[in-house]
């Protein structure tokens, strides 16, 4: 991975981050009434969206992309209008309490859960343009700032969707547009560096399957970032230094296990050995504490 591509994705973890209370702290009228205007800006700028997307689908074609990646990539016009409707159901959608009473205890005293956004959400995903409004309009609608990176084939068209329609709606709203970012780099090695920043980024959503989405997860999980991955699941096992490698088996049926790594893997999961090294390729520059056991 090149310095340039790592601190490129840096810069948006930080803006995002620096941005986040503005969203944490709005209130339930600005977040519904940006929703909206995402979905009235996808509309009145149908024409400026679609030819950013037919760049993006001709140069995909004359790179040879397949006919079923072709199509993930397109955006059509009821494809569109299918998007803005999706943003008005969600803005319609009530919010979550932020305050909950749970139990009432001896001595008068009251058990309540209190919800709190995450702060800063990542997201990998593929070269699919619509991804890029559902995943935006999910953190604003939960109040999580969001550092986005979706495949190269696609990134002309989120550009777009993001400076044209999320941004803007979120300034007419009075939140700060700095809370949802988008990562603009082609290159993969964008998504590990996703990945490896525990005190900006805590979480990652990884959409996709197969190897790719496994190793980001064992990635994370090594830098101490969560991921929320479908691969074949996507769980992960935190295993205690103390425990050793022939705990987990009892714990969790692991296909390999991976000593010279420090992990191993499993169908569906992902079981990480806990051992004190520096994580400056994480993101931080001194050794952390080991993740506790389970």
């Amino acid at each position: 991975m090149t310095d340039e591509v790592a601190k490129a994705v840096e810069e948006c973890a930080r803006v995002a981050k620096h941005a986040a209370p503005s969203l944490a702290t709005a209130p339930d009228e600005a977040i519904d009434a940006a929703l909206t205007a995402m979905a009235d800006r996808l509309v009145e700028h149908r024409a400026d969206i679609l030819a950013a997307n037919d760049a993006d689908v001709t140069r995909a074609r004359a790179e040879g992309m397949s006919a079923g990646l072709l199509d993930r990539l397109t955006i059509t016009e009821d494809r569109l209008t299918g998007m803005a409707d999706q943003l008005r159901l969600l803005a319609g959608a009530p919010h979550q309490q932020r305050s909950v009473d749970v139990s009432a205890l001896d001595g008068g005293l009251k058990l309540v859960e209190r919800r709190r956004p995450v702060g800063v959400i990542g997201a990998n995903y593929e070269a699919r343009p619509n991804v890029t409004v559902d995943v935006a309009s999910q953190l604003v609608k939960s109040r999580n700032a969001g550092v986005l990176r979706t495949g190269s084939a696609a990134l002309g068209s989120a550009q777009r969707l993001i400076e044209t329609v999320v941004a803007p709606a979120l300034t007419a709203a009075g939140i700060d547009a700095g809370v949802v970012q988008l990562v603009p780099r082609t290159e993969r090695d964008a998504a590990a560096a996703l990945v490896r920043l525990p005190d900006l980024v805590p979480l990652v959503i990884l959409r996709g399957s197969g190897e790719t989405t496994r190793a980001l997860a064992a990635e994370g999980a090594q830098c101490g970032v969560r991921t929320l991955a479908h691969a074949d699941g996507g769980g992960v096992l935190y295993v205690d230094e103390a425990a050793g490698p022939r705990t987990a088996p009892a714990r969790w049926p692991l296909s390999s296990v991976a000593a010279s790594t420090g992990s191993a893997s499993a169908t569906g999961s992902t079981c990480c050995w806990s051992t004190p090294r520096s994580t400056t390729a994480c993101g931080r520059s001194s050794p952390r504490p080991s993740p506790a056991a389970g």
